[in-house]
């Protein structure tokens, strides 16, 4: 770790000059209000200024059977959850068709359980990442922190929520699981997950620990990008123990 980067967060200028993936993951207790299609519209237009050279596809990511799962917001149902994910589709495309010229089909929707059934051996994997929970003083000392943060009941569903969460942003960024887009189609040599917010510590300390040895050659592997306050942030420049938010 350089000292002179340590614990500095900054923006970047332009994506790579190759064929990349940009990830939405969509909050579904966020999806109608600071996640609408609306929104995103405008976070697309914030990052075509980095687009130089290079192909860039766009895959949103409803979290929607991991809401129902772990029962964090009891008042979307199934049926619920689809109606919502339809009418933040259909708004965000929309925005495209009249206020740009964006190719459509740079634009990719899938559900949680589907990037579950592109990772392979994901069962097990959640089960290690709960027996590390179980024995890491530290990483379940950043959970509970997380969960303080959120202003949730902290509880074994929410737990495991955030397990969950942190261990599939892993594998995407670590290239384990196949993210569907017709646009980049497989050939993406680069990753990065936006999110309108700051990473949780307890996905900070878990991609530095890196229990399962996964190594790729995407270069925002330990990364994550703040749509909010345009800033990314580098895991594996940050030092937990004097790190402030």
């Amino acid at each position: 770790m350089e000292k002179n980067n340590q614990n500095k967060i900054f923006d970047f200028n332009k994506f790579p000059a190759k064929e990349g993936l940009v990830i939405f993951p969509i909050s579904m207790s966020r999806i109608s209000n600071s996640q609408s299609g609306e929104k995103y519209f405008e976070f697309i237009n914030q990052l075509t200024r980095k687009v130089s050279k290079g192909v860039v596809g766009v895959t949103f990511l409803y979290t929607d059977n991991l809401y129902e799962k772990y029962n964090q917001s009891p008042e979307i149902s199934t049926n619920r959850s689809l109606g919502l994910i339809l009418s933040h589709k259909n708004q965000f495309l929309k925005n495209v068709r009249i206020k740009s010229t964006f190719a459509e089909n740079a634009f990719d929707f899938v559900v949680w359980m589907q990037l579950i059934l592109n990772s392979e051996d994901f069962d097990n994997k959640l089960s290690e990442v709960k027996k590390f929970y179980k024995n890491d003083k530290n990483f379940k000392g950043y959970v509970e922190e997380d969960i303080k943060n959120s202003k949730r009941k902290s509880n074994e569903d929410y737990i495991n929520f955030i397990l969950e969460e942190t261990l599939l942003a892993y594998l995407i960024l670590k290239e384990e699981t196949k993210v569907p887009n017709l646009y980049v189609n497989g050939r993406d040599k680069w990753r990065m997950i936006c999110y309108p917010g700051k990473p949780n510590k307890s996905m900070i300390y878990f991609f530095q620990k890196n229990i399962f040895n996964l190594k790729s050659g995407n270069p925002y592997q330990n990364c994550h990008y703040d749509l909010e306050e345009k800033r990314l942030y580098d895991f594996d420049n940050i030092d937990l123990s004097t790190f402030k938010f």
